[in-house]
């Protein structure tokens, strides 16, 4: 009987050092839970925010050409496609010459039956001019016979109708003469406007550039005006975005403003940019087109024809912010850890705005002076005791 008490002596103490142990272990996990967490503290503060006006737009090259052709002729050859780089002077599209070198051939046939006729007028005009200084001394001469009494009244009669006939020749020839010589400019000019044209098949680049967009294949007609080609200077790109009239009339060329381009490999944030121009584009509906250049060089993923977006700054406003660091999203949710009077982190649901620089616009959910963690850490909980080392 007494080794039966004993057993359960026994029995109970090793039940009560157990439910001692794990009440001990007990508190010393939740003495570790409690433990605090180093965290940074910013604060939620009103400031003077940028009011700004967004829109979308397109990239393209601050320098454009159009290229086009001058005279209504077939295409024969097309050296470029959409996408090829083209140096300064290359050709880039050939036209049938067919007609165009028959032109210049009449224009140079002519060129040379006006030669001859100036050839021709000038001898008549040196024949005439001899004749006339022929007429003009037989003249002379019977004159004194007649005053010597040598010649007869006939022969001077005779002698000066040749002279006015050799005068009225000169001038008849020098007519001719001037207007062979206005026949040989005329030409000379036909000429040039001939060779002019001939050299209106072969279109050239005008630029260092890229070719953006090609309309034209062989075979097909090119008319006067046409564009048949487009290049672009890649090394100078400018958002060209569109804003109705209310909106255009906020903005000011010289006017600050951001880029930012939503695209694989070139969406790297905003960049600073300035509005250079505003172009009306269509009148009966108002709309502007609002053109804006990086005040930087832009990355290289930058190409025109991507799509991006502009915001330009048209004045400021008190808003009410915190650090871009202590907001927290999760799925659709937008949280923060508040740090309150016990010092502990309370996660609070928040509405925010717009972002800027490194600070967030808070819409609801927060006041003037709350103290929040930023980049708050994985094991961080809501209701865990935090400390800041001295900080905040």
């Amino acid at each position: 009987m007494r080794s039966l008490v004993r057993l359960r002596s026994l029995a109970l103490s090793i039940a009560l050092v157990a439910t001692t142990a794990a009440c001990t272990s007990h508190a010393v996990d939740r003495q570790d839970d409690e433990s605090p967490v180093l965290v940074r503290i910013g604060r939620v503060e009103t400031i003077e925010w940028p009011v700004s006006i967004e829109a979308g737009g397109v990239l393209r090259g601050r320098l454009t050409a159009e290229i086009s052709s001058r005279i209504l002729a077939p295409v024969s050859v097309v050296h470029v496609r959409a996408g090829d780089r083209v140096r300064r002077g290359q050709p880039l599209i050939e036209l049938d010459a067919a007609e165009l070198q028959a032109q210049a051939s009449r224009g140079t046939s002519s060129l040379r039956a006006a030669d001859l006729g100036a050839r021709a007028a000038a001898a008549d005009s040196a024949g005439a001019e001899a004749a006339l200084a022929l007429a003009r001394s037989t003249h002379a001469r019977i004159r004194r016979l007649h005053e010597q009494r040598s010649a007869t009244d006939q022969e001077l009669d005779e002698a000066a109708g040749a002279l006015a006939a050799a005068e009225a020749r000169v001038t008849a020839v020098r007519a001719q003469a001037n207007a062979a010589r206005a026949a040989l400019e005329a030409a000379q000019a036909a000429a040039r406007a001939g060779d002019i044209v001939a050299g209106y098949r072969t279109l050239t680049a005008p630029f260092d550039g890229i070719v953006t967009n090609r309309r034209i294949d062989p075979g097909a007609m090119a008319a006067p005006g046409a564009t048949l080609l487009t290049i672009e200077d890649p090394g100078a790109l400018r958002l060209h975005a569109q804003l109705d009239a209310t909106r255009a009339a906020a903005i000011r060329p010289g006017a600050p403003a951001e880029i930012r381009i939503d695209s694989d490999g070139a969406d790297a944030g905003w960049f600073a940019g300035r509005v250079v121009e505003i172009a009306r584009v269509d009148p009966a509906s108002q709309t502007f087109d609002i053109r804006i250049d990086p005040v930087a060089p832009p990355p290289a993923g930058w190409q025109s024809g991507l799509f991006g977006r502009a915001r330009v700054r048209t004045g400021s406003r008190s808003a009410l912010t915190a650090p871009a660091g202590s907001i927290i999203r999760r799925g659709q949710l937008t949280l923060t850890f508040v740090v309150s009077a016990d010092e502990r982190a309370r996660l609070r649901a928040v509405r925010v705005g717009e972002a800027f620089d490194d600070r967030v616009e808070i819409l609801a959910g927060l006041a003037d002076g709350d103290r929040l963690v930023i980049d708050p850490p994985v094991r961080l909980a809501d209701g865990a005791p935090v400390f800041t080392g001295g900080g905040q």
